[in-house]
């Protein structure tokens, strides 16, 4: 007898309940991971460790006093999350794996694991694709250097560090992977709080070998990380701005909780450096005796020539000319640095705030140059409400350089007319009886500058001024779907002043300028516009997908003003009014551009092994004309379409690689 169908539907519910129940009684058990903990650094078991799983609540374990652990996760995908003070907290992809060993690295040591703030968040360093170095600010600490690009040499592989001039505050050259025009700027791309800042000084200063560089403006201990993103992959969220890498500054975020308050003062000083070899006045008259000679002059010819190569106490001048002077000693001194800095941080889970104040003066090796600058710097985050948080970053800077006139330009140059000066002149005029008078002795039979005219007569001065603002709304729709809208403003002033005297300088040009009176004043400034949508999500436990799209619009404004005089009636008329009406020039010009971006980035993880990232961005210039033949004609205006893309396999991911104390992360990546 054949059984009924109901008798058959019966079995069938009853095998899927007890199916169900299996899958149920599965989950309840979870899977166990046992492992140990130990220290990097001494190799000895960790206890008292906090585990827990990232991805499922649960209550978190604790390591033995031998470093072992055991905890049960919902799936043999999860992830779990090791913390503890003094320590670097570590996430690892359990990946299936049933025992685990784990070194944990100290606060201070260096990880792949460390996160690196980029463009848009914060980033785990291995779970990047592309090429990518990142600086903390530890790397300032007990460093004399003015400006935080000088402090990068040597920190940061793939930025190219060059120091300028040596004037105080003029910074250093910075280039990723070396030079890639010859025609134009191979400067990185700086991005400070995701404001894009003007990174090179302005073009034709009228101080000779000077370059105002707008990243001295920035105080160094206002900043919490830099990193440099070098290839196409990560830099492509910038488009063709992004060609030259990108320079991503980080500033010190407002943090809640117990007010702190930490003061920072430092000085130094700056010894000058090793004087160049010159002769003295013995061998000096002896070397100009012997090029005479040798120009076919006889001594009777050079000594009614040169009265003063003779020594005769009759001479009217020979106080002027018998000496042995040393102008290196006339234009170096001892420098001195002093840096003080507050910063006052503090809030509440409502309202986190960061307030500093920074005071640098940096008196340089040559005599009267400087550099003074006084800074101040707001972070603030408001939690509006728990979808809504608005933030404000706010920086000012106020300096002043005095400086001297470097390069080719010996009647200008201290340094220059210190090793070319004749060791026989006295540096001030003297009387009959060989004493010295209160005015600096002027241009001799030589024809070149007194190098102590120089620097205590010549005037040249950058006085500058910057703002920066970046504000921004974040709109949380869910815990994976957030929106910013952000504005950011950078605007930079500089007014440059040069007083050439007319006593003890070497005629300049054609001779025909006495005195010359300099002023240049250049106004810059930036306008930011951008919006984006960001979604974040992790699922499956073996899936991490993120994706950014959005657009970017910016408008630049640059004047310039110059003016120019000579020939006043004495060296105390300084100003352009008091030169010649006829021998005054002025200009300026003023131009503005613009630019817009749209981008789409995506960064997909697989099982914690392979990562893929991907970028498009569309880019349109008010300096590409409408001519342009390539890319993508949208509105009837040209873009340039950029594409870029990059993968990377983690070997220390896989199964078959076992937990080696010397290897933290092993991975292989193509962009």
């Amino acid at each position: 007898m054949y059984p009924s169908r109901k008798y058959y539907f019966v079995r069938i519910v009853l095998l899927l309940y007890m199916l169900q129940s299996l899958s149920l009684f599965g989950q309840e058990n979870g899977f166990t991971v046992k492992g140990r903990i130990y220290a990097a650094e001494t190799g000895l078991p960790l206890g008292d460790i906090s585990i827990r799983a990232v991805n499922t609540p649960g209550e978190p374990v604790n390591t033995t006093p031998e470093g072992e652990f055991e905890i049960t996760l919902p799936d043999k995908n999860e992830q779990i999350y090791i913390s503890y003070p003094g320590y670097k907290e570590k996430t690892i992809f359990v990946n299936g794996r049933e025992k685990i060993e784990v070194w944990l690295q100290g606060e201070d040591e260096v990880s792949v694991s460390d996160k690196a703030g980029m463009s848009f968040r914060e980033i785990s360093m291995r779970d990047i694709s592309g090429a990518v170095n990142a600086s903390s600010s530890e790397a300032f600490d007990k460093s004399p250097e003015s400006s935080f690009c000088q402090d990068l040499q040597g920190k940061v592989g793939g930025l190219d560090v060059i120091n300028r001039s040596g004037m105080p505050g003029e910074g250093a050259y910075l280039h990723a992977r070396g030079y890639s025009s010859l025609f134009s700027s191979s400067i990185p791309l700086v991005v400070v709080d995701g404001m894009i800042i003007r990174a090179e000084g302005f073009q034709d200063p009228i101080i000779h070998g000077f370059h105002h560089n707008p990243l001295v403006d920035l105080d160094k201990r206002d900043i919490s990380s830099i990193v440099l993103l070098k290839d196409a992959v990560t830099c492509g969220l910038y488009g063709i701005k992004g060609s030259n890498g990108v320079l991503v500054v980080n500033t010190i975020l407002p943090r809640g909780g117990k007010t702190t308050l930490d003061v920072s003062l430092s000085g130094g000083i700056a010894t000058s450096p090793p004087q160049i070899p010159v002769m003295d006045a013995p061998h000096y008259s002896s070397y100009l005796m012997e090029q005479l000679y040798n120009a076919g002059m006889s001594s009777e010819e050079i000594f009614r020539e040169y009265p003063f190569l003779e020594y005769n106490p009759e001479y009217l001048y020979q106080s002027r000319y018998n000496n042995n002077t040393n102008w290196q000693d006339e234009v170096f001194r001892t420098g001195t640095l002093y840096d003080a800095h507050l910063t006052i941080r503090g809030g509440d889970s409502r309202a986190r705030y960061s307030l500093s104040g920074g005071y640098l003066s940096n008196e340089a090796i040559i005599k009267n140059t400087s550099y003074n600058r006084f800074n101040f710097r707001f972070n603030s985050v408001v939690q509006v409400s728990p979808k809504l948080d608005i933030g404000i970053n706010l920086g000012y800077t106020n300096g002043r350089y005095n400086l001297m006139e470097t390069g080719a330009s010996p009647q200008t140059n201290p340094i220059y007319a210190s090793l070319i000066q004749s060791p026989l002149l006295t540096v001030y005029e003297k009387d009959q009886e060989g004493l010295s008078l209160p005015v600096y002795d002027d241009v001799a039979d030589f024809g070149l500058s007194n190098p102590a005219v120089i620097v205590n007569e010549v005037e040249s001065s950058d006085a500058i001024s910057k703002f920066l603002g970046v504000s921004y709304l974040d709109l949380k729709f869910s815990e994976k779907l957030v929106a910013r809208i952000q504005f950011g403003l950078d605007r930079l002033k500089s007014n440059q002043k040069l007083f050439i005297p007319s006593w003890g300088i070497a005629p300049q040009g054609d001779g025909s300028a006495e005195r010359t009176m300099k002023v240049k004043g250049n106004q810059f400034y930036s306008l930011l516009g951008e919006a984006r949508l960001s979604y974040v999500n992790r699922f499956k436990y073996i899936h991490d997908l993120t994706v950014d799209a959005g657009a970017r619009y910016m408008i630049n404004s640059l004047i310039q003003d110059f003016g120019a005089a000579q020939n006043s009636a004495t060296d105390e008329f300084k100003d352009l009014n008091s030169g010649k009406a006829d021998e005054k020039s002025v200009g300026g010009h003023q131009e503005r551009w613009s630019w817009l971006n749209y981008f789409l980035s995506a960064n997909y993880i697989l099982h914690d092994r392979y990562i893929f990232t991907g970028n498009i961005s569309l880019d349109a210039s008010s300096k590409f004309g409408s001519e342009v033949q390539d890319g993508l004609s949208m509105a009837g205006y040209p873009f340039a379409v950029l594409p870029s893309a990059g993968v990377a396999w983690r070997i220390s991911s896989e199964p078959f690689v076992p937990d080696y104390k010397f290897l933290d992360e092993l991975k292989v990546r193509a962009s």
